[in-house]
């Protein structure tokens, strides 16, 4: 398996559950589901269904962008709002692009640091959605969904950096 197939599968498989619990004390769920994907896989040639996986996870990125631009571009053409909305659009789109090019990356360690890039963004985008809802900018249930989703999104991609680092300081 490639190193880009084995990218794909670490981060298809964070969407699957905390990575911090222990299963009958020595082995993390993620370790637990790698075995159990990479049985999918052996069992049934289903490397396409980890591309899909990916994809919804890709799909994901995409769809918070959308939010991310439909809300920038409902702010109000004041100074501010065009301040704010330029920012929140920049910083909202760019980790779908990011995990775009993660997909495709050149090494495992160029993996980390295009997922790297994707939370860095999400927390600037966290960080001027907290800065709408402070200014009530715009309507409260709005930013705090798609504040719900960006602390997900964040969780996500830090867990996936983790445990892709993880791989590969072991191998």
């Amino acid at each position: 398996m490639s190193d880009s197939q084995w990218s794909i599968l670490r981060l298809t498989l964070m969407d699957r559950g905390p990575a911090e619990a222990i299963i009958s004390g020595q082995q993390s769920v993620v370790d637990f589901q790698v075995t159990l994907m990479l049985q999918e896989l052996l069992m049934d040639g289903a490397l396409v269904e980890t591309e899909k996986r990916g994809h919804d996870l890709e799909m994901r990125f995409v769809r918070f962008a959308a939010r991310v631009c439909r809300i920038g571009e409902g702010l109000p053409s004041t100074r501010v709002g065009n301040h704010v909305g330029g920012q929140l659009i920049r910083c909202g789109t760019a980790p779908a692009s990011n995990y775009g090019e993660a997909q495709g990356a050149e090494s495992r360690r160029d993996f980390v640091h295009k997922l790297r890039l994707c939370l860095k963004e999400f927390r600037e985008t966290r960080a001027w959605l907290r800065f709408l809802r402070e200014m009530e900018m715009v309507g409260v249930n709005d930013v705090e969904a798609l504040l719900e989703e960006c602390d997900q999104l964040i969780a996500i991609t830090y867990t996936s950096i983790a445990t892709a680092t993880r791989n590969m300081n072991s191998s």
